[in-house]
């Protein structure tokens, strides 16, 4: 945070660390007290809205530029092992909260009906993120 803030403002603090880090801490302690995910949930949600509402924007933005013909032009390369590897990382990123999972598992009223949930939302998100990486990227190429 102190690098990205100080080359883009003039706020540099030669004590930026450890102020970044004392304002980093604020909101992880609230989240530390949190005594159920039922709770965290809501904030969960506002997160996942942002992020819809984004990709419709980048969606709708890339279908314009296909239908103007003023998209990258190239060839569409159907498996790239480099960028493969590359892009391991991003998928990591997208399933970094299943840690979480026997936890919010333990706190379901219905826990039988969880399996499905977890099937369902994970299915989702993988058809999500394939079809919006397949229209982005059919747009912009690498």
């Amino acid at each position: 945070m102190q690098v990205v803030i100080c080359a883009k403002t003039d706020f540099c603090l030669s004590w930026g660390q450890f102020f970044y880090i004392l304002i980093m801490m604020i909101p992880a302690l609230f989240i530390c007290w949190v005594d159920s995910y039922t709770n965290v949930s809501y904030f969960s949600i506002s997160g996942i809205i942002a992020a819809i509402i984004a990709m419709i924007g980048i969606v709708y933005y890339c279908f314009e530029k296909l239908a103007t013909h003023t998209s990258v032009q190239g060839e569409l390369k159907v498996f790239d092992f480099e960028g493969f590897l590359g892009n391991i990382g991003v998928a990591m990123f997208v399933f970094e909260g299943n840690a979480v999972i026997l936890n919010i598992r333990a706190e379901t009223k219905e826990q039988e009906q969880f399996p499905k949930i977890l099937v369902l939302a994970l299915d989702s998100a993988i058809v999500l993120f394939s079809n919006f990486s397949l229209i982005c990227y059919v747009t912009f190429l690498d």
